[in-house]
């Protein structure tokens, strides 16, 4: 878990983009799901506020794609 926290510390601190660091952390699958959420959550915490918004965005149109609406 450590290591993979470090990692997406040096890509938050390299400016990588939200989804970017998202597909790092679903290629983590040595890991529990909570410690990918965490690393998630790390992530989203440190990106500015237009960046979350956009990221939720993208997440509800796939939910809904995902729910055939």
């Amino acid at each position: 878990m450590q290591r993979a926290a470090k990692r997406v510390e040096r890509m938050l601190d390299d400016d990588v983009g939200l989804q970017d660091i998202e597909m790092y952390i679903e290629t983590c699958v040595h890991l529990p799901e909570g410690s990918r959420s965490a690393l998630w959550l790390l992530a989203w915490t440190e990106r500015d506020r237009h960046e979350r918004r956009r990221a939720v965005g993208d997440l509800l149109a796939r939910t809904a794609h995902d729910l055939g609406a």
